[in-house]
């Protein structure tokens, strides 16, 4: 009975658990170096994603500070200067000490 309640409680839990994406230019990128995973992207047009914070009525979507975090982040800079598209995934459940939600993927579109 204990597992039936732990499973159930795991099901029940994710279930909450949303990943929200987006396509378009990135709007605005930036880095805010007082703090660890102050790295930022938004995107033109994302204006909601579950339970994830707002700047200007945009999405902010953190970046980590690491080396995955430094890929992304070069990777959303060739696409601001380039004025390609992106797509970025947002989980509204993976955030920084500051309550921001993490990027999960970024993709460059043609």
């Amino acid at each position: 009975m204990k597992y039936f309640l732990l499973i159930l409680f795991v099901v029940t839990a994710n279930s909450y658990a949303a990943n929200y994406s987006h396509i378009d230019v990135v709007e605005r990128i930036g880095s805010i170096d007082s703090r660890d995973d102050g790295d930022f992207l938004m995107v033109k047009g994302f204006t909601e994603a579950g339970t994830c914070p707002q700047s200007g009525g945009l999405v902010i979507a953190r970046i980590r500070s690491d080396n995955n975090g430094d890929r992304s982040f070069s990777m959303a800079l060739a696409a601001r200067l380039s004025g390609k598209k992106v797509k970025i995934s947002i989980d509204d459940t993976k955030r920084n000490a500051e309550g921001d939600c993490f990027l999960n993927s970024l993709e460059i579109r043609d």
